[in-house]
């Protein structure tokens, strides 16, 4: 699920506290089995994964621990999403995959500030990013073993 968020401070809590109202959309990895056919895999999209549904999150977020240029908090999140991907070569044979769930979410993030040159900007988003690259390529390797 990829969202867009619309931030914006929440003042039934103390300060520093966001809520976020998100729309998104689901990519889907079609690598189906069924009984007695062979494996459906679709190749292509972005590494196999296509565009397959929408979906919307409402989330509450509060600052627990805050730092010169960085913070750590806890968040509640509700998500909800409609997928349909198919399962087949054969246009009428799909799965339809709603999805609900709570989220309980501890994580660090870095403070809102405006950046002075491209090397600070690099620097603010560089941890993230690695971060998010080096648990697509954990779970890449866990999957091939």
């Amino acid at each position: 699920m990829l969202f867009y968020n619309w931030v914006r401070p929440f003042p039934l809590l103390s300060a520093p506290s966001y809520y976020r109202l998100g729309l998104g959309l689901v990519f889907a990895h079609m690598d189906v089995s069924i009984e007695g056919r062979e494996t459906f895999y679709m190749k292509g999209g972005i590494q196999g994964s296509y565009l397959a549904g929408v979906a919307a999150q409402l989330s509450v977020d509060k600052w627990i621990k805050t730092f010169k240029r960085h913070f750590i908090s806890v968040e509640t999140k509700f998500t909800a999403a409609y997928c349909r991907g198919p399962v087949s070569s054969n246009i009428l044979e799909y799965s339809v995959i709603p999805n609900y769930a709570f989220h309980v979410v501890l994580g660090a993030g870095t403070r809102p500030h405006t950046h002075q040159n491209a090397k600070d900007t690099f620097k603010t988003m560089a941890l993230p990013s690695l971060g998010t690259m080096a648990t697509g390529f954990t779970i890449k390797t866990i999957d091939q073993l």
